[in-house]
């Protein structure tokens, strides 16, 4: 009888962890065994991201730094026009209470649809509501990503950090326009969310360049410092920083077509997002370059 109790304990105990781990809403799974380099917690696929791939169409331009850099400064644009977009309407902070928080529930229905459509096949497109879709099986495509070594996300941080950076570029207030703030919060959070995943795809794209080095340095324990002082060029950053509050200025202005000297008040202040990008913004990417990297050679 005591045999019978155990193991029925012993099943009970069994399915409620299987349980836990098929509605485990994260992207990944994170395994507390030893890392052998250095020490960090090992990663484990959600089946979303397992399956995740790139089209042959793009795959070599997720592979070049060159391509990498274009596809960056491209998305800068959407980021800036995205948030001078979000400016037009007021704060609407009913929509992120905590008692409604009618952003969450729009993030969830709206990327439900989008999943059934193929968007989180990519392996640069990452939900913020979490991996339980049922996706298609995507078609001509590859994987530029090391499995192991990409299997977590930063959404949390980038819908804090949005939510923070709210108040700072739109009227406090409520106009009522909902439906339309919510759709720009989600553009942008996306726009944000696919640039902070990219650096996975550079630190790829750094370690095949000299991998060498880079083994020598994620063999080491406690490698953070080291593998941050690799990938920070602090000249490419300053650049960075000046170029999207030039883009702000310019992309915030309201065109007179008779008087072209005539500088104007920009829809969005360019300081708000150079500092957004220099504490934010560059930061988050090289460090999702560092535990990319910290896990390469799994």
């Amino acid at each position: 009888m005591a045999k019978l109790n155990s193991l029925m304990k012993f099943q009970a105990y069994y399915w409620s962890l299987v349980l836990v781990i098929i509605l485990l809403p994260s992207s990944c799974y994170t395994d507390r065994s030893h890392h052998q380099s250095q020490g960090s917690q090992k990663l484990f696929c959600s089946p979303l991201a397992d399956s995740a791939c790139s089209p042959a169409s793009t795959a070599d331009s997720l592979r070049k730094l060159e391509s990498l850099r274009d596809i960056l400064i491209g998305l800068e644009d959407t980021i800036i026009f995205c948030l001078i977009e979000r400016s037009k309407y007021a704060y609407n902070q009913y929509l992120y209470a905590s008692s409604h928080n009618g952003l969450q529930s729009f993030i969830q229905s709206s990327e439900s649809v989008q999943a059934t459509f193929g968007r989180y096949t990519l392996e640069e497109e990452t939900p913020f509501s979490g991996s339980n879709f049922v996706i298609p099986t995507p078609p001509n495509c590859t994987k530029v990503l090391h499995r192991p070594a990409s299997c977590f996300d930063k959404s949390k941080e980038i819908l804090t950090a949005y939510l923070d950076l709210l108040p700072n570029i739109t009227i406090n207030g409520d106009d009522g326009h909902y439906a339309p703030t919510l759709a720009t919060d989600l553009i942008c959070l996306q726009a944000i969310s696919k640039r902070i995943t990219l650096g996975k795809f550079v630190a790829e794209a750094k370690y095949n360049k000299d991998p060498k080095a880079y083994n020598a340095t994620i063999s080491e324990k406690n490698n953070e410092d080291d593998l941050m002082k690799m990938l920070t060029d602090t000249k490419v950053e300053k650049e960075v920083i000046q170029r999207v509050a030039n883009k702000a200025e310019i992309f915030g202005q309201n065109i007179d077509p008779f008087n072209a000297s005539v500088v104007k008040q920009p829809k969005i202040d360019p300081s708000v997002i150079s500092r957004f990008y220099e504490n934010f913004m560059i930061p988050l990417t090289k460090q999702v370059e560092v535990t990319y990297l910290q896990h390469r050679l799994d």
